[in-house]
């Protein structure tokens, strides 16, 4: 179950959740991976899980409620039923975290997901731009 994270397209992602609805044992499993997740507080362990969950260029297809606007529609987080196994791993480390802050935590990282694109982009382009000196030929 694990091997297909992260997800790289909605339909795999969509159909995965559904999977986990059905199967009670595989939804805990993957609960017991997420809550292997390392963090020192509920947040720095939301964000590994969501990256492990899945890729960028489908979290920006996704909004944690949903929306539909402009021409422009993203999927509910929600519908799928995710944030609860997330919540569910969160909670055993850190209890006394609220639905709330979770819900919040989780929006806030979907949010994100078109500016962590643009910066891995700029990154990459930057990177295309120094030149390699190591491949030099540096004989005397």
């Amino acid at each position: 179950m694990m091997q297909c994270l992260p997800h790289t397209d909605v339909n795999s992602l969509l159909k995965w959740s559904e999977e986990l609805k059905q199967q009670k044992e595989c939804r805990d499993s993957v609960g017991k991976y997420f809550h292997l997740i390392e963090g020192y507080n509920y947040k720095n362990q939301i964000l590994p899980i969501m990256n492990k969950l899945m890729e960028d260029d489908i979290t920006c297809k996704f909004s944690l409620l949903g929306r539909r606007h402009g021409g422009k529609s993203k999927h509910s987080f929600k519908v799928l039923d995710l944030d609860s196994v997330i919540r569910d791993a969160i909670w055993k480390k850190f209890p006394e975290v609220s639905m709330a802050n979770i819900e919040k935590t989780i929006g806030d990282y979907l949010r994100q997901a078109s500016q962590r694109i643009f910066r891995k982009q700029s990154t990459n382009n930057v990177l295309k731009e120094i030149p390699d000196d190591r491949s030099e030929d540096v004989s005397p």
